[in-house]
């Protein structure tokens, strides 16, 4: 009976806790992003491209520059990085 009520007790503060650690993940990755988009250097034309060719380039860089950025944000977080406020 103790166990029951311990377990009712303790099943809103995991759940609680698991959020709060969730969403220092997101805006950890967010940061880290946001940080990446301010280094990538598309050539010039690729703001407003001038065929469809060269639009499928442009995102296919774009592509690219993603995928690398979610490569070294796995790497990170597989060498145990955590960001602030993560147990």
């Amino acid at each position: 009976m103790i166990e029951k009520e311990y377990n009712s007790i303790k099943e809103p503060l995991k759940k609680y806790v698991a959020e709060k650690q969730s969403e220092a993940w997101r805006v950890a990755k967010d940061r880290e992003w946001q940080a990446w988009k301010m280094k990538i250097r598309l050539p010039a034309d690729c703001a407003n491209p001038r065929g469809a060719i060269r639009e499928m380039e442009c995102k296919n860089q774009w592509q690219v520059q993603a995928d690398t950025f979610e490569r070294i944000w796995a790497d990170r977080v597989a060498n145990g990085w955590k960001p602030e406020g993560v147990n």
